[in-house]
């Protein structure tokens, strides 16, 4: 998140970059929301059909983090800004 408020700085703020990077924030809180749902709950959930029968499905909140994840880079583009690349270090071989 800090290399997209460096960027930003050398950015004109206008009321329409203001506002998505308010959205985006908006977006990280559900992000933050769906994966604690997704580690106390897991990846696969108990459900019941509508016959009243239990049935594993997989936990919506994954779907729904996919889609934010889309808007949230949607909104990076919309900046202006680059997606964030992840450099290799020695320690990610340990």
């Amino acid at each position: 998140l800090s290399h997209l408020i460096y960027d930003i700085h050398f950015q004109i703020e206008t009321d329409y970059n203001l506002s998505l990077i308010d959205d985006y924030m908006k977006h990280w809180k559900i992000v933050a929301d769906l994966n604690k749902d997704i580690k106390s709950r897991g990846a696969v959930v108990k459900a019941f059909d509508c016959k009243g029968n239990e049935v594993t499905k997989t936990n919506e909140s994954i779907k729904i983090m996919n889609t934010e994840q889309a808007i949230m880079l949607k909104i990076i583009q919309l900046l202006g800004l680059q997606e964030p690349v992840q450099k290799e270090s020695a320690d990610d071989y340990l």
